[in-house]
């Protein structure tokens, strides 16, 4: 396992042979977390992450905003069964 100083501004330069074996590009993105064990995980980002994130919540038995619409409408029944709607009646013209 390589290391690693910090500099003066908290960069870190990470080894050659490291960034080979993950791919890492001049320019690439990464994401640095604290874990709960004291160390720090650095993951490589996406070049496209939205390229990346398609299709990720796609479930068996429909699309997840179909079932959210679907879920939305039946909370919206049960709140109506509970507390209708109040209709206001058209005021006549003139008053």
């Amino acid at each position: 396992m390589p290391i690693v100083k910090t500099t003066p501004k908290g960069q870190v330069m990470i080894p050659v042979a490291v960034r080979r074996k993950v791919g890492l590009q001049p320019g690439d993105r990464v994401a640095v977390e604290p874990v709960e064990d004291g160390t720090i995980r650095v993951t490589p980002l996406p070049a496209d992450p939205v390229a990346a994130l398609h299709g990720m919540l796609r479930r068996s038995g429909g699309a997840l905003l179909h079932d959210l619409a679907r879920e939305h409408q039946r909370e919206i029944s049960a709140d109506e069964r509970v507390r209708p709607r109040r209709v206001r009646r058209a005021r006549p013209a003139g008053r």
